[in-house]
């Protein structure tokens, strides 16, 4: 969450093929922001609809393109809201607070490859423990939304803050940590974000400043980071 791209900037660029559509797919795609080929040059996203005067950040699209997840942010970036609007009738809907954001901090939503899972960070309390530090938290997609959020507990968290949670085809977490001991920002990976009973280990060879803490992205494939 620490690096905010803004919404307005936001393109979709289809140029790497590692578990991302081709263009021949993307010409008989359902999604409704699909395109054949990449775009020229960067557009207003949903102008006046998804980017207004606020500040917008870190979209995020089920499967399917027809759901948009976002941040609304504080001017001073001390309150982040995730946000959510849908695309009907051949336009995205005013945007809602998302049902399980807006009392706490929630920031850096990400959406399984297939869909199934919801990950983001918080401050939210853990069973009733107030929290400085953000957490990554996890949801599953059930027959009427999301489910609870849960959060991945101390096989992932830590007494730092854990950012950008993302996960590959294979189910594997992959997501930015600043745990004291390192001294600096890490990329880490747990094994099944699903159920993280697994430790996570560092990614070793991939070091990051403190400036530049952990705002990844992996592909479904793993081979692009």
């Amino acid at each position: 969450m620490k690096k905010l791209f803004i919404l307005s900037a936001f393109i979709l660029p289809l140029t790497i093929s590692d578990g991302l559509k081709t263009s021949a797919q993307e010409k008989n795609s359902s999604s409704p922001y699909a395109s054949p080929k990449p775009m020229p040059a960067p557009q207003v996203f949903a102008e006046g609809i998804i980017s207004t005067g606020d500040y917008e950040s870190h979209p995020e699209f089920t499967p399917d393109g027809k759901t948009l997840y976002f941040l609304k942010n504080t001017p001073d970036f001390g309150h982040w809201t995730i946000c959510v609007s849908e695309f009907r009738n051949g336009k995205l809907s005013p945007p809602e607070v998302a049902p399980f954001s807006g009392q706490y901090s929630d920031a850096d939503p990400f959406i399984s490859p297939d869909g199934s899972m919801f990950f983001f960070i918080s401050t939210r309390p853990i069973d009733t423990a107030k929290k400085q530090d953000l957490d990554i938290w996890m949801m599953e997609k059930t027959a009427t939304g999301w489910s609870e959020p849960k959060n991945l507990g101390p096989t992932v968290n830590s007494p730092a803050n854990e950012w950008f949670p993302t996960t590959a085809a294979n189910g594997n977490l992959y997501f930015g940590s600043e745990r004291e001991e390192e001294k600096a920002g890490w990329i880490f990976i747990a094994a099944n974000g699903k159920t993280a009973n697994i430790p996570s280990r560092k990614i070793w060879g991939i070091r990051l400043t403190p400036a530049l803490p952990s705002s990844s992205r992996i592909s479904p494939r793993t081979k692009v980071l």
